[in-house]
């Protein structure tokens, strides 16, 4: 297995609740909020509490902790903390966990940190070149098959779905400032090539991760199903209002 930082998920675990420690004064910058998360992972450890409570108690405030991030802080946090969070943010079911122990244990599974400079096939192999991240050193994996497992592109200009094609050909929408899915507005709106948010394309789920950074779970698009739908319910009421005649008496 084979990452730039050569991690993997941590595993879920029971965990006794740790209270909200983020407000508005809470450091904006990513370094700031990563040097709070430990000093609070350090006390939750010294009242017998795991990290994992620590993380979870984040997750109600992900969205505006994101949305207070400037741009150039969201770029930091994507390049230098981002694989740390995933790990410690998105864990794996305990038999996931137990089970790639075993396997690493057994010698049955090798992970390796580094980044890929080159990839060719030979006759009965494949070879994959890449830059060891600890060792700073050039090296080289042969193996039977290569099995990419690095997710969904978030960037969608690359993406080969007719319909984003076919909303960006039009310029009814672009991609948001990270690459990370669409731009839009607070409610969901698409923005289009202008800048200005559409009044009939919104979206939900996903597509608003540069926006909302928490936004792939269900809880968080069950919210946005649910403000979305008063959102358009208002829109329809106040236009059906607006259409009612006005009669003099």
């Amino acid at each position: 297995m084979l990452s730039r930082h050569g991690l993997l998920p941590q595993q879920h675990k029971p965990t006794q609740r740790w209270p909200a420690f983020w407000n508005n004064e809470s450091p904006h910058t990513a370094l700031g909020m990563f040097r709070l998360v430990r000093e609070q992972v350090r006390e939750a450890g010294q009242q017998n509490c795991d990290w994992r409570a620590v993380i979870d108690s984040l997750r109600p405030f992900a969205q505006k902790i994101w949305a207070l991030l400037p741009i150039k802080e969201r770029r930091r946090f994507l390049r230098q903390l981002r694989a740390y969070w995933d790990v410690h943010r998105h864990r794996v079911a305990p038999q996931i966990g137990a089970m790639l122990a075993a396997e690493r244990a057994e010698g049955r599974i090798e992970t390796h940190a580094g980044r890929v400079t080159e990839y060719n096939e030979s006759a009965d192999a494949v070879g994959v070149s890449y830059y060891d991240r600890r060792s700073r050193e050039l090296k080289k994996l042969w193996v039977d098959r290569v099995i990419n497992c690095t997710g969904p592109d978030a960037d969608v200009s690359r993406i080969n779905d007719s319909l984003l094609k076919d909303l960006l050909r039009q310029n009814l929408t672009r991609p948001d400032a990270l690459s990370l899915g669409l731009d839009t507005a607070e409610d969901g709106a698409l923005i289009d090539s202008r800048g200005i948010a559409s009044d009939f394309l919104y979206t939900i789920g996903p597509v608003r991760k540069g926006t909302l950074w928490e936004t792939t779970a269900v809880p968080e698009i069950r919210v946005q199903a649910s403000q979305l739908a008063s959102h358009l319910i208002s829109r329809v009421e106040r236009q059906s209002w607006g259409r009612v005649p006005c009669h003099r008496f």
